[in-house]
Order: C-alpha cells, then sequence, then structure tokens
C-alpha cells in the first residue's frame, strides 16, 4: 500500500474578540499533517472586507503547529465578519466583530441666557453622552473665552451622564459669551453669558439745606 501524501486539517479556532476601531486582529490557527509523508503548504487567513493575511509551514508526518495570522480593522469598518483560515485540504471560520470606539457626544449645555457679575463664580453644566459600543474614558472640557476648565470622566457605551463645571471664576472683560463645551469627538456651545462690570458704589455726601423761618 502506497503512503498518503501531506494531509492537513486545521483545527477550528475559538470566536474572535471583538475589535474596537482601528487596530490588528490577530488568530491563533493550529494545524496539523494527518498525512504519511512530510510537505509544505500555505495557511490563509481571509476575512471579506478587511483583509487577509498567510504564512508558509512544513509538517513532519503526525505533526502540528499553531500559526499566528492577523487583519487590520479601521474605525470605518464596524459590522460582523466571517474569517476563514484555511490549508490545501481544509477549512475553519470564525466570527469578527468591529465595534465603534467609545464616541462622547455633548449637548444641553447649562444655564441658558445668564447675566453675571465679573469676579463672580457660576456653574456650567453639560449632557455627555456615550454613542460609541464600549465603555471609554474621555476628558470634557470649558471654554468661555480665555476662562477654561476640564474633567475626565467615564461613560459607558450608550449611557449618558451630566459634567458640572462647578465654582467657575468669571475673570473676563465686560461683554457676551459664549460658553462652549468639547470632547476629543463633539463640541457644543451654549446660550450667551453676559458679563458685566463689577458694581462700584460711590458715596456722596448728603447736602443738607438750612432755612431760616422769619
Amino acid at each position: 500500500r502506497g503512503r498518503a501524501p501531506a494531509e492537513w486539517a486545521v483545527a477550528g479556532s475559538a470566536p474572535w474578540a471583538p475589535a474596537v476601531g482601528a487596530t490588528r486582529q490577530t488568530v491563533a490557527a493550529t494545524v496539523e499533517n494527518f498525512g504519511d509523508l512530510q510537505g509544505a503548504q500555505t495557511v490563509n487567513l481571509t476575512a471579506a472586507g478587511l483583509g487577509s493575511d498567510s504564512t508558509q509551514v512544513t509538517l513532519a508526518s503526525g505533526a502540528n503547529t499553531t500559526e499566528t495570522l492577523s487583519v487590520g480593522t479601521a474605525d470605518g469598518d464596524v459590522g460582523t465578519y466571517t474569517a476563514t483560515v484555511s490549508t490545501d485540504n481544509d477549512t475553519a471560520t470564525a466570527g469578527v466583530t468591529v465595534q465603534t470606539p467609545a464616541n462622547f457626544s455633548v449637548g444641553n449645555i447649562q444655564p441658558a441666557d445668564a447675566t453675571v457679575v465679573n469676579g463672580t463664580r457660576i456653574d456650567i453644566s453639560a449632557d455627555v453622552e456615550n454613542v460609541g459600543d464600549v465603555q471609554g474614558t474621555k476628558t470634557v472640557a470649558l471654554a468661555i473665552g480665555s476662562v477654561s476648565a476640564s474633567d475626565s470622566r467615564t461613560v459607558g457605551a450608550g449611557a449618558s451622564e451630566t459634567v458640572t463645571f462647578q465654582n467657575v471664576l468669571v475673570d473676563l472683560g465686560p461683554g457676551d459669551y459664549t460658553p462652549t463645551v468639547s470632547t476629543a469627538n463633539d463640541s457644543a456651545s451654549g446660550a450667551t453669558l453676559t458679563v458685566l462690570d463689577q458694581a462700584t458704589v460711590e458715596l456722596r455726601p448728603v447736602e443738607s439745606e438750612v432755612r431760616t423761618f422769619k
């Protein structure tokens, strides 16, 4: 009886962990030579819409090895894909999910129109929503003219919370200003903040009139 040529089998790989935004996603594929002879084959990874990778492997009869292959993902690749690892004789598939990174949107800046005296302190708040697929931590920044403040917040996927900048010192010249709250992903402007000069009270002596009655 003749000896069987090299024949390779691909062990099923576990589902990939979700990829988040731009990254490289790797898979470890185990291949084994079930033939009677040593042989060399190419192990291929393909994921339609994401890319491909390959490596050349030589295995003795009955031997096996685990090869790591990878494809790149980008921020715009959100969705579910099928990755296939193959040799000349066998294939195995696994699912790949690409998620949107944490993305903080900003809105509802409060207070609405307000008038303050220069040198006073005020609270300004904004609603921040994470419209991404994963939890994230980002800096939320406030700017009113030359006045600024910031806060770091962690928000879960799909969750929202109110960020309040407390006791912000208004140290500006008189005039109208627009508070802006921003993250790395978004910014929003509030209503007009009118700043007045500090009130100056001047005391003057009260002149009395003395009348003489005859």
